[in-house]
C-alpha cells in the first residue's frame, strides 16, 4: 500500500507543497498550494514555522516528505581544486568550502558532488544550510514521525527532473524568493539567489533585468521559468526579448527518484535519515544471490565452451597431421587449416566478457557491486555501480594485467547506498589477441 507523501519548499514564511501518494515518477498530484499560518491547524496563533508545517501536514495524513530550499536559505559553491587523488580531493573538500562561508562550517549541513576529475584537476559542487534554520524543522518533523527523504536544492532538482538544453538558464520564483541557476553543457555553472526589492511589483521587472544580463554574460538564449507565481512569471517573460522562452507549468509530483542530475545533492544530515527496513535488506540478500547465481552460470558456461574449444582444436591437430601426412589433395589440408584459424577467434570472442567479468570478481572491494558491464568487439569496456572505496577501484585496475587505461567516465556521486563511479577502460588481451 503506497504512503501519503509531500514535497514542500520552505519558502520564507509560505510553503508552496504538493502532495503525493506514490513515490514512483510522475505520480499523480493529490493536491497542491501554499501553506500559510493561518492554516496551521487549531489555534495557530503565534506557533513557530517548524510546529505550523508540522501540524499541516498530519491532518492530512502525511507520512513522508521531501524538503526543498530556496537558494538564499543556503550557500552554493563551485570548487575548484589542483589535480589530485579523488581520496585526497575528499579531506580537502571541507576546507575549501569553509572558506567560502561566513562562520564556521560546524555550523552548517553540507553535501558535496564532484564534476569532474582528470588532468586539468578536480571539480566539485558544494552547498550548506545553516543547522540553525533546518534543524528545527527536522526534528518538529521527526517528533511527529513523518519521514524525511531528503533535502535537496530547489533550482538542482528542478534540473533533475525537467528535460532542459545543455546551455540554459532557469528562474524559479516563488512568492518573495527567486532562484536562478546558470546550466552549461549539462552541468551547474553559477546558482544564486536574485535580490528582490520590496514592492512585489516590481520583481518581474528586475528578474527579466537579471537574465538579460546572465544569458549574455555564459551566452545562452534559452531560459525555463517554473514556480507558483505564474502572475510574476508571465510579466518577467513578456518583458524578454531575443530569449527562447520556455514555462514549465508543473513539476512531476514525485518524492525521490529522478531519471537525471547527476549533481542532486542532499542535505538531510545522517542522524535524520531512516534506519534500513528489513524487507530492504532481505530484498538486497535475493539480489545477491541473483547475481552469485548469474556469476555462477556464467563461469559454468565459460569453461564449457573452454573444454569445447580445447576438443575442436584437439581434433583439428589431429587431421591436420593425418593430412600431412598422407598423400591426399593440398586442397583438403588447407581447407581443415581455414577452419582452424575460424575457430579459434569464434571461441574467443564468446569468452572474452567471461573472463572479463571473472578477473573484475577477483580484484574489486567485496562491498563494491555493479549495476551495469558493457563490452565491445574491440575490448572496450564500461561499468557502473557502488562501493564505498570509489577511489581505490581506479588503482586495484591499474594492478590487473587483464584491464589497460583506466579512467573515470563521470562523477564520483556520494549516495546513501555508497559512491557512484562510471569507469571506462580496455581489457588487455585485445592487444595480444590482434597479433
Amino acid at each position: 500500500m503506497s504512503k501519503r507523501g509531500a514535497i514542500v519548499r520552505l519558502d520564507g514564511a509560505a510553503f508552496p507543497y504538493v502532495l503525493t501518494d506514490k513515490e514512483a515518477l510522475g505520480a499523480p498530484d493529490r493536491g497542491r498550494g501554499v501553506i500559510r499560518p493561518e492554516q496551521g491547524g487549531e489555534a495557530a496563533g503565534d506557533k513557530p514555522a517548524p510546529l505550523l508545517l508540522t501540524g499541516f501536514l498530519k491532518e492530512r495524513k502525511v507520512e513522508w516528505v521531501l524538503l526543498e530550499l530556496p537558494l538564499d536559505r543556503t550557500v552554493v559553491s563551485l570548487l575548484e581544486l589542483p589535480p589530485m587523488k579523488i581520496a585526497d580531493a575528499r579531506k580537502a573538500l571541507p576546507f575549501e568550502f569553509e572558506r567560502k562561508l561566513p562562520v564556521s562550517l560546524d555550523n552548517f549541513y553540507w553535501a558535496y558532488s564532484f564534476l569532474e576529475s582528470g588532468a586539468k584537476g578536480v571539480k566539485a559542487l558544494a552547498a550548506g544550510v545553516p543547522r540553525s534554520f533546518l534543524t528545527p524543522f527536522l526534528e518538529a518533523l521527526q517528533a511527529a514521525e513523518i519521514v524525511v527523504r531528503s533535502v535537496e536544492l530547489g533550482a538542482l532538482r528542478f534540473h533533475a527532473l525537467q528535460a532542459t538544453g545543455p546551455d540554459v538558464l532557469s528562474v524559479g520564483m516563488g512568492e518573495d524568493t527567486a532562484d536562478l541557476a546558470v546550466i552549461k553543457g549539462g552541468r551547474p555553472l553559477d546558482l544564486k539567489a536574485l535580490e528582490l526589492p520590496p514592492d512585489p511589483d516590481l520583481h518581474p521587472v528586475m528578474i527579466a533585468k537579471s537574465i538579460e544580463r546572465e544569458a549574455e554574460l555564459h551566452r545562452c538564449r534559452e531560459v525555463w521559468f517554473y514556480g507558483r507565481n505564474e502572475s510574476g512569471i508571465r510579466t518577467a517573460a513578456s518583458s524578454l526579448r531575443g530569449i527562447n522562452v520556455k514555462v514549465a507549468e508543473t513539476l512531476p509530483g514525485d518524492g525521490t527518484k529522478t531519471p537525471r542530475g547527476s549533481f542532486l545533492l542532499n542535505l538531510l544530515p545522517e542522524s535524520f535519515r531512516t534506519k534500513r527496513n528489513p524487507h530492504n535488506i532481505i530484498l538486497g540478500l535475493l539480489m545477491s544471490l541473483l547475481v552469485v547465481a548469474f556469476y555462477f552460470q556464467v563461469t559454468v558456461k565459460s569453461r564449457i565452451d573452454e573444454r569445447a574449444l580445447a576438443e575442436v582444436t584437439q581434433e583439428l591437430n589431429t587431421l591436420r597431421q593425418n593430412v600431412d601426412s598422407a598423400s591426399g589433395p593440398l586442397k583438403e589440408r588447407e581447407n581443415v587449416i581455414r577452419s582452424l584459424k575460424v575457430l579459434r577467434p569464434f571461441f574467443a570472442d564468446r569468452n572474452r566478457p567471461f573472463v572479463a567479468l571473472g578477473e573484475l570478481s577477483r580484484i574489486l572491494p567485496r562491498d563494491t557491486w555493479l549495476v551495469n558491464f558493457d563490452m565491445d568487439e574491440k575490448g572496450k569496456i564500461e561499468i557502473d555501480g557502488y562501493s564505498s572505496r570509489s577511489s581505490e577501484i581506479l588503482a586495484l585496475l591499474e594492478e590487473s594485467d587483464q584491464f589497460v587505461g583506466a579512467e573515470m567516465a563521470g562523477p564520483v556521486i556520494v549516495q546513501p547506498m555508497g559512491e557512484h563511479f562510471s569507469i571506462r577502460m580496455y581489457w588487455e588481451q585485445v592487444s595480444h589477441e590482434g597479433q
